[in-house]
């Protein structure tokens, strides 16, 4: 987003290749690790071992590439194209809206709306709104840093009014997926993962041979069933090795040798599983799907009474005037917060002492009224560097402060203790694994944070 903002052509950006949860990261190609397709160069694979049994050990490169966004802007200027726009477009105010539009699916100061979830689809549906309200809004959603709020609010509202549908296809799909992994783990625990249609007695090893080493080779082994995968190939590899050293004459001091090679790498290739195994166990733990209690949705967004009960749940609302005066706070400090995000995007911080007071957003149909709203900012001053690491360090990175500061986040009689909590609730929100939940961590009390660092700041040292 910010190199967008930017409006820069020639701009590139160098990024590790992020895959996907049990994605290889092989070239189709050539089926080799450590580059993608589009940098393949058609090379034959190199052996590792005389069988390649040494190749799964082989730690592959980290692949990086160029993120263009000169080709960005292109699909950018291709996607927003509006026939019969109402005046001539400018495709950099273009630009400067998407980039704002994006605020609403979350980013580092804001919490996303509830209403908008980029693996649904958002950025999509917020693009699909934008250029079907365009000729109504009068203008761009921004000048520059400025956000035109009541033509954010025209376009919002239009957001808002899929709601209805998007919760009620969120809690389907939901619902769907629940039952896919019970049934799967039931599958499972009966040892009936395998397609149905499938015969065991049909499910045989299919063993590559070269050639050149059918002569000289070993017996082959009948097919057993019993066993995995793994132990046979493992058994396979074991009777290639012995009848290389039956009939090539090797002698015993060799066959250690290669015998010790194989075993590093064999460690190394279980160091590799063992990996593995844990990550997969640490998501199976974080999976709420795998709770014998999982937590209840009490908001049950799509269900009548739903906005109701998500401000009595997540704000502590408990009358209708209540959650209507937290409904205009939230609605007023989330508006800050996209003025105060663009105007950090395009000229820098407008306010060193802003922030979002809550966890969570409002939805997108609250968001009314947005025209009437006086948004305003105080610059202030920065906080210094020890004092900034001190509001967003947790207790367990205390050792990168000096000795003073550090007792301040870790020592049970420190005045600020309660900044630093070791137990914390996590909202689930809906979301399937304890990473995607909400952090209900304490806000930073300013005062009372600088009063304490004020009286161990003469225990600085200077160099």
């Amino acid at each position: 987003m910010l190199a967008l903002a930017t409006h820069e052509v020639h701009f590139s950006i160098l990024r590790e290749v992020v895959y996907t949860p049990g994605q290889q990261d092989k070239c189709f190609l050539c089926g080799q690790v450590g580059h993608l397709a589009a940098n393949c160069e058609g090379k034959v694979k190199r052996k590792a071992g005389e069988f390649d049994e040494k190749g799964g050990a082989i730690v592959p490169k980290k692949p990086y590439q160029f993120l263009n966004i000169w080709t960005l802007r292109e699909y950018l200027e291709y996607e927003f194209r509006m026939p019969n726009p109402p005046f001539k477009i400018d495709f950099e105010r273009i630009v400067d809206d998407f980039i704002f539009m994006c605020f609403f699916v979350g980013n580092d100061f804001l919490p996303h709306m509830p209403t908008l979830e980029i693996r649904e689809g958002a950025i999509n549906l917020l693009m699909a709104v934008y250029k079907k309200e365009f000729p109504s809004m009068g203008g761009y959603l921004t000048d520059s840093c400025t956000p035109d709020l009541s033509r954010v609010e025209h376009f919002i509202q239009a957001v808002g009014s899929y709601e209805d549908k998007i919760f009620q296809k969120r809690a389907r799909l939901h619902q769907r997926q629940a039952e896919r992994i019970k049934r799967e783990k039931a599958q499972a625990k009966r040892g009936d993962d395998l397609d149905p249609h499938v015969r065991d007695d049909l499910i045989v090893p299919i063993q590559r041979f070269q050639g050149s080493r059918l002569a000289s080779g070993a017996v082959p082994v009948p097919y057993e069933q019993n066993g995995s995968h793994k132990d046979n190939k493992e058994r396979n590899s074991r009777a290639r090795k012995a009848a290389r050293v039956s009939t090539s004459g090797s002698s015993i001091a060799s066959a250690l040798v290669e015998a010790e090679n194989d075993l590093e790498a064999q460690e190394c290739e279980n160091k590799e599983e063992l990996k593995s195994m844990l990550k997969d166990a640490l998501r199976e733990k974080s999976d709420i799907f795998n709770s014998d209690n999982p937590e209840e949705d009490k908001v049950k967004l799509g269900e009548p009474g739903w906005r109701e009960r998500y401000y009595e749940e997540k704000f502590g609302a408990r009358t209708p005037e209540q959650i209507e005066e937290i409904r205009r706070d939230v609605v007023l400090k989330y508006t800050e917060g996209l003025c105060w995000v663009m105007h950090y995007y395009y000229e820098g911080v407008c306010s060193w002492q802003w922030f979002y007071p809550y966890h969570y957003a409002p939805f997108a149909s609250d968001l009314s009224g947005l025209g009437q709203l006086n948004i305003k900012f105080e610059l202030g001053t920065p906080f210094k560097p020890f004092d900034q690491l001190m509001g967003v360090f947790p207790a367990a990175s205390a050792h990168a402060l000096p000795l003073q500061y550090r007792r301040l986040m870790t020592d049970p009689n420190s005045p600020i203790i309660d900044f630093y909590p070791t137990d914390f609730e996590v909202d689930m929100n809906g979301k399937r694994y304890s990473w995607q939940g909400i952090a209900k961590l304490p806000f930073i009390d300013e005062d009372r944070l600088l009063a304490e660092i004020k009286k161990v700041e003469h225990t600085l040292t200077v160099w």
